[in-house]
C-alpha cells in the first residue's frame, strides 16, 4: 500500500521493523525481501534491508521519539512507503476512527459569533427578548448549557438580565459594552436575556443607536411566547401569591385584581367606539399601568421591527420547546448561529418553576373566559404575522377548544370567584388598593 509519510505512519514502521539491541546497534525483524523504502532527499537510499538500520532518519525517530518538526514532514510527505496490507490495516484503520471525533470536537469549538470588541468589552450579537415567564430562562439555561454561549460578566440574575435597555436613561455604548467580557467567554457568543426587553417600548431603538450599521445587521433575536392566560397566572404566583400560604385567599385577590384589570382595559380601547379594537393604536394608548399588555405579543414584536428586520427575529413557542426539544433546539440554534453540544438531543429544563403552598392552580371559569376572550383578536394577529409559529393557541381555528384542547393547560372551577372572595374580603380591599402594575 503506497501512503505519504507521516508522523504515525513512521511510528508504525519503525517501531515493526527495528528494535534497538544496545546504543548504536540496531536490528532488523520481519523484513519481507519485497519491502522497499524509497524517496529522495536526506537520509533516504535504495539499500538492502541491512543496511536500512544506518539510516540516519530512522535513527533520529528513534533517539527523539519519533518527534518530526514540521519542517520534516513537510520534505518527507514527497515519498512514500510500500507494507504489507496486514501490518497497515490496522494502524490505518485506528487513524480514521479517530479522525471524526477531532473533526466533531473542532466543530463544537468554531463559533459563528464575531463580536466587535475594544479593550472595555464587547457589543452582544445575540438577544433573548422574553416573554416573562413564558419559558425565557429554561432557554436561556439551554443556551449557557447547550452552545457555550456566555451572559453578562454581572451577578446572580442580572448574568442573564442586564436590564440596561429597560433601564437607559443615559445609556452609552461603553456602559453596555462593559458587561460583555471577552475574556470570560472563549465562544465569543455573548447573550442578553432580559424578558422586559419585548415589551420596552424604547429597547429597540437605544439599542439600535448604540450599534455600528454592521452590528445592526449581524444581530440575531429570539422571543419565547406563551399562551397569554397560563402566562398572566404564572406571573401573578411568581411576583406575589408566593408571600400567602393560604391558596383560597390568593385565588380571591387573582380574581378582584383580574377584574379590576378587565374592566380598565375594555374601558380603555373602547374610548368612545362600539366595541373593542385590537391595533397598534389601542396596545399603546392602554399599556400604560396595565400589564394585561404583556401577552399581547403582536404589537411588542411589530415594535421591535421598526428598527429590525423581520428576518432576523425568530419567535417560537413554550408549547413546541418543552414537547418537541430536538426539533426547537435546530431551529433556535440555525437561526443564531450556534453549534449543539448535545448533538440536539438536551432537554431544556424547567427552570425558574416554583411550587409552594399559596400556589393559583385554578381560576373562575368566567374569568379564564373573559381572559381568552380579550386575548383571541391579538392572538390571531400573531398567528397572521408568524404563521410558521407552532402555537395552536394563537389561531382562532386550532384554538377551538372542540378542534383541540391539548394545549390548553389552565384549570378552571365555576364559582371559584364569589366563593373564594366571600371567604377572604380583605383580598378584595387588598386587590382594590393595588394599581395594575403592583402585581
Amino acid at each position: 500500500m503506497k501512503f505519504g509519510l507521516h508522523a504515525e505512519y513512521v511510528h508504525a514502521v519503525a517501531c515493526f521493523l527495528v528494535t534497538s539491541q544496545a546504543p548504536g546497534e540496531l536490528s532488523m525483524h520481519a523484513v519481507g525481501p519485497s519491502s522497499t523504502i524509497s524517496g529522495s532527499g536526506p537520509g533516504f537510499s535504495t539499500a538492502s534491508p541491512a543496511s536500512w538500520a544506518r539510516l540516519p532518519m530512522l535513527k533520529v525517530l528513534l533517539v527523539l521519539g519519533l518527534q518530526l518538526s514540521a519542517a520534516e514532514v513537510s520534505r518527507a510527505n514527497s515519498s512514500s512507503i510500500s507494507l504489507p496490507a496486514s501490518l497497515t490495516a490496522p494502524e490505518a484503520g485506528r487513524s480514521r476512527e479517530r479522525r471524526p471525533q477531532r473533526f466533531l470536537q473542532a466543530r463544537r469549538n468554531v463559533s459563528s459569533c464575531t463580536p466587535v470588541c475594544s479593550s472595555g468589552g464587547c457589543m452582544p450579537q445575540l438577544y433573548l427578548l422574553g416573554a416573562q415567564k413564558a419559558g425565557s430562562t429554561s432557554m436561556y439555561s439551554m443556551l449557557m448549557r447547550d452552545s457555550s454561549s456566555c451572559g453578562s460578566n454581572m451577578p446572580g440574575f442580572h448574568h442573564k438580565e442586564t436590564h440596561m435597555l429597560t433601564d437607559s436613561s443615559g445609556l452609552t455604548r461603553e456602559r453596555f459594552t462593559s458587561v460583555f467580557r471577552l475574556e470570560t467567554c472563549k465562544s465569543r457568543c455573548f447573550v442578553e436575556g432580559t424578558p422586559a426587553n419585548i415589551r420596552a417600548g424604547e429597547a429597540p431603538r437605544i439599542l439600535f443607536g448604540l450599534m455600528t450599521a454592521a452590528e445592526r445587521a449581524a444581530s440575531k433575536f429570539l422571543l419565547v411566547v406563551r399562551e397569554p392566560v397560563s402566562r398572566d397566572i404564572s406571573f401573578f404566583n411568581h411576583k406575589f401569591a408566593n408571600r400567602r400560604k393560604e391558596k383560597l385567599y390568593n385565588i380571591a385577590l387573582y380574581e378582584e385584581y383580574t377584574r379590576r384589570r378587565l374592566l380598565a382595559w375594555q374601558q380603555c380601547a373602547i374610548n368612545g367606539s362600539a366595541s373593542i379594537v385590537s391595533s397598534i393604536d389601542v396596545y399603546e394608548r392602554c399599556e400604560h399601568g396595565n400589564n394585561l399588555y404583556s401577552g399581547m405579543y403582536w404589537p411588542q414584536i411589530s415594535n421591535w421591527e421598526r428598527s429590525f428586520g423581520k428576518e432576523q427575529i425568530l419567535v417560537v413557542s413554550s408549547d413546541a420547546m418543552f414537547n418537541e426539544p430536538s426539533i426547537m433546539l435546530r431551529q433556535v440554534y440555525a437561526h443564531l448561529g450556534l453549534e449543539s453540544l448535545s448533538g440536539f438531543s438536551a432537554k431544556f429544563p424547567h427552570s425558574n418553576a416554583q411550587e409552594f403552598q399559596g400556589k393559583v392552580d385554578s381560576i373562575d371559569c368566567a374569568t379564564k373566559q373573559s381572559l381568552r376572550d380579550l386575548y383571541k383578536e391579538w392572538n390571531q394577529k400573531l398567528h397572521d404575522a408568524r404563521p410558521g409559529l407552532q402555537a395552536p393557541w394563537a389561531s382562532a381555528v386550532t384554538a377551538a377548544e372542540d378542534v383541540d384542547s391539548s394545549w390548553d393547560t389552565v384549570a378552571c372551577r365555576q364559582g371559584q370567584a364569589v366563593e373564594a372572595q366571600l371567604k377572604y374580603p380583605a383580598a378584595v380591599s387588598e386587590a382594590s388598593s393595588k394599581t395594575f402594575e403592583d402585581v
